[in-house]
């Protein structure tokens, strides 16, 4: 099965670490990354720039309006964005459970991601 683990920091925790703490914790991060690839667990990670630098798209009364930065109020920020395969849910958790970041202010939420052709099938598309 298919997961996307979308993983959230406290960016103020991390502003305040030191630089040689923040890029130990980004080469922890990025070995434990591999070491799930190398398990053929990971197939994809994307990083997002700050959603200072986003913008958001929207349609307010018909009229689309578009925006600098994220208009989501949130204590963390959406960084990596990981493609998984595990055999359920519970053993996407395990995997994630290990994962360095959790020491460091992070979490991550993991969703099963659904088949597009099944969606498309129910649509009579």
């Amino acid at each position: 099965m298919k997961f996307i683990c979308l993983g959230y920091f406290n960016q103020e925790i991390l502003d305040a670490m030191p630089l040689d703490e923040v890029n130990n914790f980004i080469a922890e991060s990025l070995a434990y990354g591999e070491e799930l690839q190398k398990a053929g667990h990971v197939t994809g990670i994307e990083l997002l720039q700050s959603p200072d630098f986003g913008k958001t798209v929207r349609n307010i009364n018909g009229k689309v309006e578009v925006t600098d930065g994220t208009t989501v109020v949130m204590d963390k920020v959406l960084i990596p964005i990981i493609t998984l395969e595990a055999e359920s849910i519970a053993h996407a958790v395990e995997l994630m459970s290990k994962h360095p970041a959790l020491e460091k202010s992070g979490s991550f939420e993991i969703r099963r991601v659904e088949d597009i052709n099944e969606m498309k099938e129910i649509a009579g598309k």
